[in-house]
């Protein structure tokens, strides 16, 4: 017989620990407390016992097939956050949930970023870190490589219309008579099309491989870069000039120069302030 009319601390904490051993559902969600509900109706109305890990050891067979589990999926992610500090788990979040071409709801959403916390353990979660992980990931296996990865799921995007077959550029600024997202200012000062950036761009989205999500990182780096604008024509050609190459080539790195242009613009921007004052 149960020695209380009332759930007890001892009970909440037996019930937390079962939980976490069997994988039971026990995070403030709606499965959740519908677990707590079924087992707590069990315990005080069924067989009125005291919640104690024996009890809910001999409940367990006829509570199972009622209760919500964690998948594995789940687990996996749980268990590969472990490593990591708030501040960078916050940062994966807001990556995950920011990017574009990889699943991130349902189970293969749980298995995307499982597999992406594990390749990043013991290092810092930023855009080149996760760019470096999805490679590694997707990167032909070898022999003196033993560790299995399962493979990302990608999401099927849509064929992007023309611009002509839209009716407005949702982007536009109030005031500009053509947007200039995905345009770039040439030599002379005028403004044209970037198709050579709009075709990569196109292409990565619609064929999400390996190699191209590591590009549509890299594309959206560019435009990012690119987007960054003075106040003048002088201090455009300035940004615009400003480049960060990769250690060793000539090839332009977009995220290290994105953060150089956003560095220089934040110098110009205080020098002018200085100056007024």
């Amino acid at each position: 017989m149960r020695t209380s009319t009332t759930i007890t601390q001892n009970e909440v904490d037996a019930y937390a620990k079962f939980c976490a051993e069997h994988n039971i559902v026990n995070d403030n969600s709606q499965a959740d407390a519908a677990n707590a509900e079924l087992v707590v109706d069990y315990f005080l109305n069924t067989w009125k016992q005291d919640i104690t890990e024996a009890n809910l050891a001999a409940a367990f067979p006829q509570l199972k097939q009622h209760l919500k589990f964690h998948s594995k999926a789940e687990t996996d992610l749980r268990k590969a956050t472990i490593s990591f500090d708030e501040a960078n788990r916050k940062k994966f979040a807001e990556w995950f949930e920011s990017q574009t071409f990889l699943v991130k709801e349902g189970e293969q959403g749980f298995e995307n970023a499982a597999n992406l916390m594990e390749e990043l353990k013991g290092r810092e979660v930023n855009r080149e870190t996760i760019a470096a992980a999805i490679g590694r990931i997707e990167a032909p296996t070898s022999r003196f490589d033993t560790r299995v990865r399962r493979p990302l799921h990608y999401l099927q995007t849509q064929r992007q219309m023309s611009p002509a077959a839209q009716a407005d550029a949702p982007d536009r600024k109030p005031g500009e008579f053509i947007s200039k997202q995905g345009m770039k200012r040439f030599a002379d000062g005028s403004w044209g099309k970037d198709y050579a950036a709009e075709r990569a761009a196109t292409a990565a989205k619609n064929n999400p491989t390996a190699t191209d999500s590591v590009r549509l990182l890299e594309a959206q780096a560019r435009q990012d870069a690119e987007n960054i604008r003075g106040n003048s024509r002088y201090q455009d050609s300035l940004l615009g000039k400003t480049f960060v190459t990769k250690p060793g080539t000539s090839d332009i790195d977009w995220t290290a120069t994105a953060a150089a242009r956003r560095a220089l613009l934040r110098s110009m921007v205080q020098s002018a302030s200085g100056s007024v004052r």
